[in-house]
């Protein structure tokens, strides 16, 4: 009789700590994505506190060119600086071509008989961190799909007036990464849009409109 209660014990014990378990998984994959929105969001946050840390460093040369001054060494390697200095050749090669200018207070002004107006998707706006536009609620949809499509596998095609902006660490960035930046869209489109900016290393900050 006492093995017979014992035993009984043992599989209430069991099924007990299996129950969780179970109610866990079945709920693993919402878990997850609120998971990634939120590590999206640390990474939106680091990366307006990024912005805020360079800008002192950025000055523009008497020719209109972009480049980094006395910036601190360990500045330099934790914001990957190196690839700013790239984004920085790019757009100084747009302003050699008179295609923007870059002004002493760090704006940045579009040549508007060079624009593409009725480029597919809109056009990104130059900055010196990156790059930035509006998305209205077609537009949206349509870069979540193609931010979904890219973490399956599809290629990645860059450029003004394309879905990605023309950074350079784009190309580098693992496929889950647009997973969560196709969520990160459809959670903060609410009907009219989201607005999207995106730095030298590639990290997506999507809002609202």
């Amino acid at each position: 009789m006492k093995r017979l209660l014992m035993g009984f014990l043992v599989l209430i014990v069991t099924l007990t700590a299996i129950a969780p378990t179970q109610s866990f998984a079945s709920t693993s994959l919402p878990r997850d994505e609120f998971e990634n929105k939120e590590m999206m969001s640390a990474d939106e946050i680091r990366s307006k506190k990024m912005i805020a840390a360079i800008e002192p460093y950025v000055a523009v040369s008497d020719e209109g060119k972009l480049y980094l001054k006395d910036v601190p060494q360990h500045l330099y390697e934790m914001y990957n600086l190196e690839e700013l200095e790239q984004h920085f050749a790019d757009l100084n090669h747009y302003a050699e071509n008179d295609y923007i200018t870059i002004n002493k207070d760090l704006t940045i002004d579009q040549n508007p008989d060079l624009i593409t107006v009725n480029a597919v998707y809109g056009k990104w706006t130059f900055h010196w961190w990156g790059y930035d536009r509006k998305f209205n609620n077609s537009q949206a949809k349509a870069f979540a799909d193609y931010a979904a499509s890219v973490a399956a596998g599809a290629g990645i095609v860059t450029g003004i007036g394309a879905f990605f902006p023309p950074v350079a660490a784009i190309a580098g960035v693992q496929t889950g990464y647009w997973s969560l930046v196709a969520a990160r869209v459809n959670a903060n489109n609410k009907g009219k849009g989201v607005y999207i900016a995106v730095t030298w290393v590639a990290i997506f900050n999507v809002e609202p409109l």
